[in-house]
């Protein structure tokens, strides 16, 4: 069914739980789980950036440790969070991501108008 799964994750608690799902999900089908963490922190300097991201670094891997995903399936990234998650997925999934991306918008399109009617 899915070859590889994108999952968003904050380091929180309710990260673990999207990441258990997610998870779950890629076990049942056999596909390999990428996790991604945004730092929505684009207008700060960069050694600043790299901070933050050497600070957040040991929670990321303590989160998806339990799930042993390996540190190069988890990356930390800088920026506005809707963005990178989506220039992540166009990087990883090409064509197969914008016809899911057109297929969403078409049905958002479509719901909003049916709600407003």
């Amino acid at each position: 069914m899915y070859k590889t799964i994108l999952c968003a994750i904050e380091a929180s608690q309710e990260g673990k739980m999207v990441l258990a799902k997610a998870s779950e999900l890629a076990n049942l089908c056999g596909a390999k789980l990428v996790v991604i963490h945004v730092l929505p922190y684009k207008l700060l300097p960069s050694d600043y950036q790299k901070t933050l991201k050497e600070d957040i670094a040991p929670k990321i891997e303590k989160i998806t440790a339990p799930f042993g995903i390996s540190k190069k399936n988890c990356h930390i990234k800088v920026g506005k969070p809707y963005e990178v998650i989506c220039r992540e997925a166009q990087g990883r999934f090409g064509n197969s991501w914008n016809s899911f991306k057109e297929s969403i918008a078409s049905r958002y399109h479509r719901l909003y108008c049916y709600w407003r009617i």
